[in-house]
Order: C-alpha cells, then structure tokens, then sequence
C-alpha cells in the first residue's frame, strides 16, 4: 500500500534521527509530502472527505480534553 511506504520512508529517516545522524530538512519535508499525497489518495480512493473527518476528530479531541480537564486530568 503506497500510504505504508511512504510512511516507512518517513520513520527510516526519524530512526536515523533518533540515531543521531545528520537528516537534511529537505529530505523530512519530501517524505512528510509523500505521505500527505499518500494519504490524501488514499482517502480519496476510499470517498472519504478529508476535510470534514479531520474536523470531526478534532471536535472530538476538544471535547475530550475539556471533560478531562474538568476532571483536572491531562489528555
């Protein structure tokens, strides 16, 4: 699945961060691309509307961290 790759991809360069290794910010900002183009096909091939389910999660997120913070608990 081209989303998995892309993803890969993105994670093998974190792993060489984590490592202490030199990564280019270019290199991050291709692979961070690829996986939003990855993403963004694969939302469309499935007809999900990817503006409206990242504002319902987002709803949902808020929700839960005022009833969390009501509760004097941390998200």
């Amino acid at each position: 699945m081209e989303l998995n790759g892309e993803a890969g991809e993105l994670a093998n360069l974190e792993k060489k961060l984590w490592k202490g290794k030199a990564v280019d910010k270019s290199s991050l900002a291709d692979e961070t691309a690829d996986v939003f183009i990855a993403l963004f096909n694969y939302a469309n091939s499935r007809k999900i509307d990817i503006k409206s389910a990242l504002i319902n999660k987002l709803r949902k997120i808020e929700k839960t961290r005022i009833e969390l913070a009501q509760r004097n608990q941390n998200y």
